[in-house]
């Protein structure tokens, strides 16, 4: 008799496993995905399925094909939305069968700040007062179309939930008593899980401190853009 000791096993699919050439695959010179990578990661779903186990999927985990970062900027490029799209869309269609809980990003501020602000991890970008923004810019963008893509072609079917995760330290006042302290360390709050957590879960938007602060070094939403944000993730009615 087996006992399973987990109910949920996460892992992340490699975006270069899936879709090698981004670039190829969405001009449509190579419109196939790379099939021994689809089969690795069917055998791992199904392997987690035979033992009741739910896969929980990580979409991306820091991993970027490199010909994107060097044909279009990466993630400090607008057109990395549609080539992330393209590749949550075939992750959908191939494993969304067996695969009912998906986070699209993991981490989003430490791929912005620390890969492009401080330059500590990949792609090794040191441009805090630009670069960072427009990333999160375009990952947050990334996020709510996936979102929508698999809720407009998937979700009646498959029924599955979309969300992200994203990561914060708790910010203290020094001195509780003192309001510039306090205001300081709500504006850290949001300038680190605001960022992302306020045009998802409130309003579509940034947070106000940050548009403040940035000035029109924030890029802005549109006013669609910012419908699509808004509630884009159904963790928190799973």
């Amino acid at each position: 008799m087996c006992l399973n000791l987990v109910d949920f096993y996460r892992f992340s699919i490699a975006w270069t496993r899936i879709i090698p050439d981004p670039i190829a695959y969405r001009t449509g010179r190579n419109k196939s995905l790379n099939q021994p990578g689809v089969n690795y990661y069917n055998n791992v779903i199904n392997e987690l399925v035979k033992y009741n186990i739910k896969p929980l999927v990580t979409l991306y985990h820091w991993d970027l094909p490199q010909s994107l970062q060097e044909k279009i900027g990466g993630w400090n490029g607008s057109e990395i939305v549609e080539y992330y799209n393209d590749y949550a869309d075939a992750a959908f269609k191939t494993f969304g069968d067996r695969v009912k809980h998906w986070i699209t990003f993991n981490e989003p501020w430490v791929i912005c700040w620390m890969g492009h602000g401080s330059a500590e991890y990949a792609p090794g970008i040191k441009e805090p007062s630009v670069t960072p923004y427009r990333c999160g810019h375009h990952i947050i963008k990334s996020h709510a179309k996936a979102y929508d893509t698999y809720k407009q072609r998937y979700k009646t079917t498959q029924k599955g939930i979309v969300g992200i995760t994203m990561n914060s330290d708790t910010m203290h006042p020094k001195n509780e008593s003192n309001q510039e302290h306090i205001d300081a360390a709500e504006r850290g709050q949001q300038f680190m899980l605001g960022w992302f957590a306020h045009p998802i879960y409130k309003d579509g938007d940034y947070p106000q401190v940050m548009k403040e602060n940035i000035g029109d070094r924030l890029p802005n939403f549109t006013s669609q853009e910012i419908k699509l944000n808004k509630g884009a993730s159904s963790f928190n009615n799973a």
